[in-house]
Parts: structure tokens; C-alpha cells; sequence
């Protein structure tokens, strides 16, 4: 099955390098594989592009000639299971079938996660046509993140109403099978549901459905797990918006107050760590927390913003400031960017040194300064 070695993509359609679909799916030899493709009339493509070449090269891929000038052969999907099926390779057809849809599926994710939602979205709807023509009879859960994917999709383009109507098919898929509706499905769910009603200026259905959301994230993971707090900061953006400062700042405490000692105790970790070894290790442990290095660089921006939130509602010299740039300055230490750990910190430092107030965050302000000192080559 294709793992994405032999997949190269071209105006959004997969195609395959003939010799190696030849011998890793029909177990056959390139030449005469590609013998049978000739004499079958099966659609193929014909490329000499030099770059394309230099990669099937690098990566050992199978071709059927390596005679100078004749290219490599490349086989559209369509193409490959049209070859399964009258090659009586049918019982393929079906985990091919869902390698491509998986396939779709984070292509599309990864798009989104550089807020490429132009690109991203043909690729996400032709993902839930696939999965829809796939998973019959419905209905079947394995539509759900299908359909929250393709909802994601046209949420980033504005597209309100399909988004909606992609959010309603999944919602009556969990209520369609109950027994295996997890909460962490509810969470996914419901956070959509919040963004689509914030977009559309509906404050008080976009809270309901976020306080859902950190409810089953508290479920799913616990109220003070660090994926609970993106609920908790999307409910203070919605009182933002309304006006309500007192209960958009409380909804900011809160993420603080998860984030604080998660970082805290990961960076003292490290640095204990670092003190008990003769060489000093220059990674920062970003795998102890429960997110990848992106996820992680969009709760910079979350954290950023909520200090932002704070200068704005409260001042800049205000020690809750402070705080904030004490916790991202930490952040920044577990992302390895040395440059912006050592500016919050100093911003975090001449805010409470006029005040007066550094006893409070001690911990964190020597935690941030000997992680600093891991990177100090980078300063």
C-alpha cells in the first residue's frame, strides 16, 4: 500500500512510480510490468523532468528503465486500480483505497496547520466525497474526522453554511452511535461549533458550545491538562468581544494557571537533568508535553495574545504582565528559541523590579534563567 514513497503529486492528483507500484503491489517485475500497461492501453504519464528523476533516484525507488532520456512511467490512481481489478488483485483495492484517504486526509491537515485554507480545502472535500463513497452503508464513525476536517476547511475560508452543514452530518453521527461517541470526539466537535458561531457573531451559542468543549476536554484529559486550555482561552476571546473584561481575564488566569507549573516543572526538570550529566544536552524536552512542536508554537501565539490582553485591560507594569512573559519566556525555552526566551524574560524582570514583586514568580524567573543557560551559545 502506498506509504508515500512511491506517491508524487501533481495539479492535486496522486500519481505512482510505475516500478515500484510493479514490485511492492503486484510483486513483478518493472520491464515487464510495464510491458502489460503498454499492450492494456492503461492510461500512464511520461516524465523526464530532471528534479522529479533525481528524486525517485535519491530515494531507491523502482523504475522500469534506466536507459538515458526514456524518463519514468507514472501511473494516476485511477490507473492502479483499474490494474488491481483486472489483475485479480481485488482484495487490495479497499486498503489502497484508505491508504489514499489517509493520505488526503493529512495532506490537508498539514495545509490548514499553515493556515493554507485555499489549498486545503478541495483537497479536504475530496477526502469526505472519498470516505463517503467508501464507509457504506451509513452511518459509520470513521466519517467523523472526515467531516470535521472538510467543516475546518470551509470554517477558513468564511464558508459559513457548508461548514455548518459538514458540522451537522458529524453531530448526528455521535448521536447516531452513543456507546462510542468519546468525549474528546464531544471536544472536537463542540470547539468547531464555538469558532462557526463566534464567526458569526453568535456570543452566546459560540459560549455554550465552548464550555462543552472544556468539559469534555476535562473529561478526556483532566481540567488541568494543557489541551483543556485552548477552551478555556477561546471562551475568553468570546467575552473579549462582548466586552466582558472581568470574565475574559478570568478565562486568561485560568490558562495561565495550566501552563504556569507545566512548564515550570518541565524546564526545572531539564535543567536538574542537565546539572546531574557532564555534557550538557542541547534539546529542550518538548516531547514530555502532550503536543507536537506546532501545537506548541500556536500556544506561543495563545500565550502572546493573553499578555496582550492583560497590557491592554490592566496596564503594562502590571505584575500580571509579568507573569505572562515569565510563562512564555519558558515556552520559548521548550521550543529552543533562545532569542525570544531571553526577551521575555528581561521584559518579565524590568516589570517587577520596579515593583518590587519578583518574590512571587521567584521559581519561575530562576527556572527560565538556567534554562537560558542551556542555550547560552545561542544568545
Amino acid at each position: 500500500m502506498p506509504d508515500g514513497r512511491q506517491i508524487l503529486v501533481s495539479s492535486r492528483e496522486r500519481v505512482f512510480v510505475l516500478g515500484e507500484i510493479a514490485t511492492e503491489v503486484f510483486q513483478d517485475n518493472p520491464t515487464s510490468f510495464f510491458q502489460d500497461v503498454k499492450r492494456g492501453r492503461y492510461p500512464k504519464l511520461q516524465c523526464t523532468d530532471p528534479n522529479i528523476m533525481a528524486v525517485t533516484t535519491k530515494l531507491g525507488l523502482q523504475v522500469e528503465s534506466r536507459t538515458v532520456g526514456t524518463g519514468i512511467s507514472l501511473l494516476t490512481a485511477e490507473t492502479v486500480r483499474s490494474l488491481m481489478l483486472d489483475k485479480r488483485k481485488r482484495g487490495l483495492l479497499l486498503p489502497f483505497r484508505i491508504a489514499l484517504l489517509k493520505l488526503n486526509s493529512l495532506e490537508a491537515a498539514t495545509l490548514m496547520a499553515d493556515s493554507n485554507y485555499a489549498q486545503a480545502l478541495p483537497v479536504a472535500m475530496d477526502a469526505v466525497k472519498e470516505g463517503q463513497d467508501l464507509f457504506k452503508p451509513q452511518p459509520d464513525l470513521r466519517l467523523f474526522p472526515l467531516f470535521l476536517l472538510g467543516a475546518q476547511a470551509n470554517l477558513g475560508m468564511k464558508r459559513c453554511k457548508q461548514c455548518e452543514e459538514l458540522l451537522a452530518l458529524a453531530a448526528w453521527l455521535l448521536y447516531s452511535e452513543p456507546e462510542h461517541s468519546l468525549p474528546l470526539m464531544k471536544a472536537q466537535l463542540n470547539r468547531l461549533y464555538g469558532q462557526l458561531h463566534a464567526l458569526m457573531g453568535r456570543d452566546s451559542e459560540a459560549l455554550q458550545a465552548f464550555a462543552q468543549d472544556a468539559y469534555q476536554c476535562s473529561l478526556a484529559y483532566g481540567p488541568q491538562d494543557v489541551r483543556t486550555s485552548l477552551a478555556y482561552y477561546n471562551l475568553a476571546k468570546v467575552f473579549q468581544g462582548m466586552n466582558e473584561v472581568d470574565k475574559s481575564l478570568m478565562y486568561c488566569d485560568q490558562v495561565l494557571s495550566i501552563w504556569s507549573p507545566a512548564l515550570l516543572d518541565l524546564v526545572a526538570s531539564r535543567v536538574d537533568q542537565s546539572t546531574q550529566s557532564s555534557a550538557v544536552q542541547q534539546t529542550a524536552p518538548v516531547g514530555e508535553l502532550p503536543l507536537q512542536a506546532g501545537q506548541l508554537k500556536e500556544a506561543a501565539e495563545m500565550l502572546k495574545d493573553i499578555r496582550k490582553v492583560r497590557v491592554t485591560s490592566l496596564g503594562g507594569s502590571h505584575a500580571s504582565v509579568a507573569e505572562a512573559a515569565c510563562v512564555l519566556s519558558l515556552l520559548f525555552i521548550c521550543l529552543q528559541d533562545a532569542l525570544q526566551a531571553h526577551q521575555c524574560l528581561q521584559d518579565a524582570q524590568q516589570i517587577l523590579s520596579q515593583q518590587s514583586l519578583a518574590g512571587k514568580l521567584t521559581r519561575m524567573l530562576d527556572a527560565a534563567q538556567a534554562g537560558l543557560q542551556l542555550f547560552s551559545s545561542g544568545l
